[in-house]
């Protein structure tokens, strides 16, 4: 009898076992999110300072911050330049890109940027070098190893309404990475190099849009 007992333990430690196996597996899965674009907008801003990065080099501060696919859906969205078809072309054609958006900005001083004078620049170079140089200064690191170019650049010039400049910034993900880093080396303003660190965990904590037809409900 005792070596019954035995076999009968065993066996039940080893249903028990696969149940907890299946029971971890289904939390994961549901982990995944499926949310409407109100409900994403809510946790977005919650959860955004996570996905930030910040640093100031002198009067110069630098500021990264990581822009989900989902958000720039709901924009296009909101322009009324989305449907269903666009929708999951953009998904497609966007689903193995990363983009940021980085933001420069001289707290102490209540001018356009571009007017920030420097000992080596004129106005005219400064706007010359943020418009079509400022690309080649920056940098997408995987994994501390893996350093490739920026190949989409977007200076979004707001002609003095605000002090504050910005870039829409952004590459290609060839492969899975742990890690990426955004270096940026502003050769007018600083001329240093500053490195912002991205866990991809935690940008994968974000949920997921519905589907579109699924949007409105």
């Amino acid at each position: 009898m005792t070596i019954i007992r035995a076999t009968y333990n065993q066996s039940f430690t080893k249903v028990l076992f696969l149940l907890l196996l299946f029971f971890a597996s289904s939390l994961q899965t549901t982990n995944v999110r499926k949310v409407n674009p109100k409900q994403f907008l809510s946790l977005y801003n919650k959860y955004k300072d996570k996905t930030m990065g910040k640093k100031q080099v002198g009067e110069v501060v630098y500021k990264v911050q990581y822009v989900p696919l989902e958000l720039k859906l709901i924009q296009l969205d909101k322009k009324g330049a989305m449907s269903e078809p666009l929708y999951t072309q953009y998904k497609n054609d966007r689903k193995h890109y990363v983009e940021f958006l980085l933001q420069v900005s001289i707290p102490n001083f209540g001018e356009e940027f571009l007017k920030y004078e420097t000992s080596e620049s004129s106005y005219e170079s400064r706007l010359d070098y943020y418009s079509f140089q400022f690309k080649n200064d920056i940098r997408f690191i995987f994994d501390q190893k893996d350093t490739v170019l920026c190949d989409e650049f977007i200076f979004e010039r707001n002609f003095g309404i605000s002090p504050n400049a910005s870039f829409v910034i952004g590459t290609s993900i060839t492969k899975k990475y742990s890690q990426i880093s955004v270096l940026v080396n502003d050769r007018v303003l600083s001329d240093r190099k500053v490195i912002f660190d991205f866990s991809n965990k935690d940008i994968k904590k974000l949920p997921s849009l519905k589907k579109y037809n699924k949007w409105k409900k």
